[in-house]
């Protein structure tokens, strides 16, 4: 699954079998952000 950093906008692929990945495709509304930005 692709997924976009909501704060820089870098492109990422995650694994469909995830948590995040299962989240996302369930309830769209939830966003996601790559390791660097949810680290700061």
């Amino acid at each position: 699954m692709r997924v976009k950093c909501s704060l820089c906008d870098k492109i990422e692929k995650i694994d469909d079998d995830t948590l995040i990945a299962k989240r996302l495709r369930n309830r769209p509304i939830h966003t996601y952000m790559c390791h660097e930005c949810s680290e700061s």
